[in-house]
């Protein structure tokens, strides 16, 4: 499952994986993430992997998901986005998601509390 929860009054938004899932599957629930109501390029999100099954991820999927990324789902020069692991063996898959980015607004981290603790930095 993909599911989002956008928090408007506090600014950020909670995206949760977990299970294994297609490219395909990630593309609708960033589409539904974007057509969110509460939706705003300029909220911080909080995108979970912890529970997610990435054996069956590949390198030519990550890079086809950060370009489908950049070109639908908008941010802003202040929006954070912070990437929970699965496992420290699957750091590269969050890497190379970040190549792609702007690496001074993501950054990967190993529990979604200290993820939270970066979006109220100033």
């Amino acid at each position: 499952m993909i599911n989002h929860t956008i928090i408007a009054a506090k600014g950020y938004a909670f995206v949760e994986i977990t299970q294994s899932h297609e490219l395909e599957a990630y593309k609708r629930a960033t589409i539904n993430f974007v057509s969110d109501p509460d939706f705003e390029p300029s909220i911080h999100r909080l995108c979970d992997f912890s529970q997610a099954d990435l054996s069956n991820a590949t390198l030519t999927d990550i890079k086809a998901y950060a370009k489908f990324t950049l070109e639908h789902l908008p941010t802003t020069p202040i929006t954070k986005v912070a990437l929970v692991s699965p496992a420290e063996n699957k750091l590269g898959i969050f890497a190379n998601m970040i190549k792609a980015h702007s690496p001074a607004n993501f950054r990967i981290f190993d529990e979604p509390g200290l993820a939270i603790t970066w979006f109220n930095e100033s």
